[in-house]
């Protein structure tokens, strides 16, 4: 009984990490591919990296004034923010191994926004499904630090 037992957690244990490993290496092509849209957003290639992290899904075709409003914004920062200077993840969330979040602290010279990424799986092949970026982070951390200030 404890033989079989222990079979059973071994077998269990290696379905686990292999599950992960086929997560981790999904998310590491999905942060290879926003660390690449921040190095074109760093050497000033702002509409290229928005055409880029966009690239990879066939629906947005139809959203092309969308996406054109986003270049627009992000190629205005200069002028209101500054240049860009870096950028943090801030969190991750994988819900039902399909769909992923990450949002970053992006620091520009006057002051930090947020970026958030939602990238989608449907079949085999990750995709964005949606990209946005606001000024709202300094909000979020004192509402943050408010809430675990209480907890």
């Amino acid at each position: 009984m404890v033989k079989r037992m222990s079979l059973v957690m071994v077998i269990f244990a290696v379905f686990l990490l292999s599950s992960a490993g086929i997560i981790r290496c999904d998310a590491t092509e999905i942060h290879d591919r926003v660390e690449s849209f921040f190095k074109q957003v760093n050497d000033g290639k702002v509409s290229e990296a928005v055409d880029f992290i966009y690239s990879d899904n066939p629906w947005m075709n139809r959203a092309a004034d969308a996406i054109q409003n986003i270049k627009t914004q992000m190629l205005n920062l200069d002028q209101i923010v500054g240049k860009y200077c870096t950028h943090k993840k801030l969190i991750e969330k994988v819900v039902a191994e399909r769909f992923i979040y990450i949002s970053y602290f992006v620091a520009y010279e006057r002051q930090p926004l947020r970026f958030e990424f939602e990238f989608y799986k449907p079949k085999d092949k990750w995709m964005i499904y949606s990209f946005s970026f606001d000024d709202k982070i300094d909000v979020e951390v004192e509402e943050s630090a408010r809430l675990s200030s209480v907890l």
